[in-house]
């Protein structure tokens, strides 16, 4: 829930008990009572970072490998499954070398095999391949050059539903591919 939301959901939780224990306020503690408790609350609200992609590198800290007990994204029940992290997908983008692509499925088979699982979450890997090209486009947006940071778009096909979600859209994506295959 959003933290407007939740300010919401706290004022109407207030008001309902001020009206049930309207007998014990009078009209002006009433409204002292009710600006006081929405006014922390909000600021509680506002006060609350949102993280940034290299934040959100750091969760989860180790990847897991649980067996499924039930048939998912074409593995059958029983198999072994990897959870990847961030920061191991960083780490695999880094050992592509230039003007070279992979597959996000061959990028999630060999995390599998690195990591002795059957397969790779395609949810999660997914959603880390965002956040780790993300982190690197808040890096290059700090300074850093393409050399610096992980190479996301050798992984990331630029036709991709991935590549259209990016910040940096997927001119972006192609314009690394094509820059690393002249140079």
């Amino acid at each position: 829930m959003a933290g407007h939301e939740k300010t919401h959901t706290y004022f109407f939780e207030c008001l309902v008990g001020c009206f049930n224990f309207k007998n014990h306020f009078t009209n002006k503690s009433l409204l002292l009572f009710l600006n006081e408790h929405v006014e922390t609350n909000l600021n509680k609200s506002m006060a609350a970072k949102k993280k940034s992609w290299m934040d959100k590198m750091a969760h989860p800290a180790m990847p897991e490998v649980k067996r499924i007990d039930v048939a998912f994204a074409g593995a059958p029940a029983g198999s072994k499954m990897l959870i990847p992290t961030p920061r191991l997908i960083d780490a695999y983008l880094r050992q592509i070398p230039p003007a070279q692509t992979v597959a996000p499925e061959v990028m999630r088979r060999d995390l599998a095999v690195e990591q002795t699982a059957d397969f790779s979450c395609p949810l999660t890997s997914g959603i880390f391949l965002r956040i780790v090209a993300e982190a690197a486009l808040e890096e290059m947006g700090s300074g850093r050059s393409a050399e610096e940071v992980a190479p996301f778009w050798r992984v990331v096909d630029p036709k991709s539903p991935l590549a259209g979600k990016l910040s940096c859209g997927r001119s972006f994506v192609e314009a690394q591919r094509k820059q690393e295959k002249e140079a």
